[in-house]
């Protein structure tokens, strides 16, 4: 197993340095065999395997989950606990390993199942969780992740598109914890401007109405005040944005091609070089979303991840139903 032809390229990533890269994040890499998901754990250095559940079930139980979090956003009544249990028991199974609920998770899943509403599950109630469609890519933007912070820290970018419910509320208020910003709002709000206040931004934030299209998944786009901000677009940055948080409804959807790759502007933005990206995997509620948001950019701008900003976004949320369900909506990809 060991062996390599000749002139080969390796199959696969450095397990060495996956292990260092790790540190005391715990790797939970889901995989599919046949119509069953294992579990691939990577914790204290050492890695095991284990069967976890039915594919099917899995799967539907995060369709389930999303549709869930859809009516929460439009105000019905639902039980996040409930739902968040039966999600887990489908996705992990009857035996829960320790390690996956300890500070910091890496969540590697098959395609399919990377718009799992992670912040649903009760294991991870006390965990920083990050989602990266493959290892490699999590690798990549942990380098970038690195190097950022060893060079400047760059400008921030708050961007507001039209339509909202909260109106300019949302950037207005996260302009107080970036009072450096780079804001844009109402008309200035076009394409190209946002494009250039993204352009080498340590973060960014785009609050508008987002549009996912699961038939043509490179078509999903950002609505701004002249017209959508799509994939395509992104393309132009020559520096992208270190970390850019996409509150808009279904900005993190994802279309499986095959069984281990996906496309969609989380993927595209990976791709491209951005090492973090928080984007919801289901519809939002506005006023809702201002609040989580407002608890994320707090946590980033003491220092914090993305992933540990959302973290605090759930905790602060668990006596509000709207908010919990807002929160566990979002998801934080990359590193």
């Amino acid at each position: 197993r060991q062996l390599r032809a000749e002139g080969a390229a390796a199959a696969g990533p450095d397990v060495g340095n996956l292990l260092k890269g790790l540190g005391d994040t715990v790797l939970l890499d889901l995989v599919l065999v046949h119509d069953t998901l294992c579990a691939v754990t990577v914790a204290d250095g050492r890695a095991t395997m284990c069967r976890l559940s039915s594919f099917v079930e899995a799967s539907r139980q995060a369709e389930y989950g999303r549709f869930t979090l859809r009516r929460a956003a439009y105000g019905r009544p639902v039980d996040l606990e409930a739902v968040g249990a039966r999600l887990q028991q489908a996705l992990l199974g009857d035996t829960l390993r320790p390690e996956w609920s300890r500070r910091s998770v890496l969540v590697v899943p098959s395609a399919s199942l990377l718009t799992v509403p992670w912040g649903l599950l009760p294991a991870f109630r006390g965990t920083a969780v990050m989602v990266a469609p493959s290892i490699t890519m999590w690798q990549r933007a942990r380098r970038v992740r690195e190097q950022s912070e060893v060079t400047t820290r760059g400008p921030v970018a708050l961007v507001t598109g039209p339509g909202l419910s909260t109106h300019q509320g949302e950037v207005t208020d996260l302009w107080s914890l970036h009072a450096d910003a780079t804001v844009l709002r109402g008309a200035e709000a076009t394409v190209e401007a946002a494009l250039e206040a993204l352009d080498g931004a340590r973060l960014g934030h785009i609050a508008a109405h987002g549009t996912f299209r699961s038939d043509a998944p490179t078509f999903t786009s950002l609505a701004l005040a002249d017209g959508p901000l799509m994939i395509h677009d992104l393309d132009r940055l020559r520096r992208p944005p270190k970390s850019l948080v996409l509150s808009a409804c279904d900005s993190g959807g994802l279309q499986a091609i095959g069984a281990d790759e996906a496309l969609g502007l989380v993927t595209s933005l990976l791709a491209i070089g951005t090492s973090g990206v928080v984007a919801s995997v289901t519809p939002v509620n506005d006023a809702a979303t201002m609040v989580v948001m407002r608890t994320l950019h707090t946590t980033v701008a003491a220092g914090g991840s993305l992933a540990e900003g959302l973290l605090a976004a759930r905790r602060a949320a668990v006596d509000d139903p709207l908010v919990a369900a807002t929160a566990a909506a979002f998801t934080a990809w990359g590193a």
